[in-house]
């Protein structure tokens, strides 16, 4: 049996967990500009913003593209293509950083996951094997 046929499906696992090696953090617009790409939690939704700028000392705007966080764009102005928040609306302003914990995590599971399919298709394969 020939496994070139799986390695499809390993790519398209792999790239859907790329995901895992981020995790969001809190950031403050007071230190500086916003990141490029821009988590915001209000008191009814949570989108995620990119390309963002800060409007004044008042609000944030990006641009919205759909995503995991709803299927529907988030409510507040919009001008020029650009959603606008105030950050007084704002509950929780985040950024996606490295996490070397949830890489290994990543990278041992798929380890784990490799061994046990090695070993279920020899075992398919050979019954002296098991």
């Amino acid at each position: 049996m020939s496994l070139r046929r799986y390695r499809p499906v390993a790519l398209v696992l792999v790239v859907l967990h790329l995901n895992a090696c981020t995790s969001w953090q809190p950031i403050s617009l007071q230190t500086g500009p916003p990141p490029e790409k821009v988590r915001v939690t209000t008191e009814n939704e949570q989108f995620v913003l990119t390309d963002t700028r800060l409007v004044g000392d008042t609000a944030i705007a990006g641009t919205w593209k759909g995503g995991p966080y709803g299927p529907r764009p988030p409510a507040g102005r919009v001008v020029d293509g650009l959603h606008i928040v105030r950050l007084t609306d704002a509950l929780l302003l985040e950024r996606a950083t490295f996490s070397p914990l949830r890489t290994f995590g990543l990278v041992v599971g798929i380890g784990i996951a490799a061994f046990f399919a090695a070993v279920g298709i020899a075992c398919a394969g050979d019954d002296n094997f098991c």
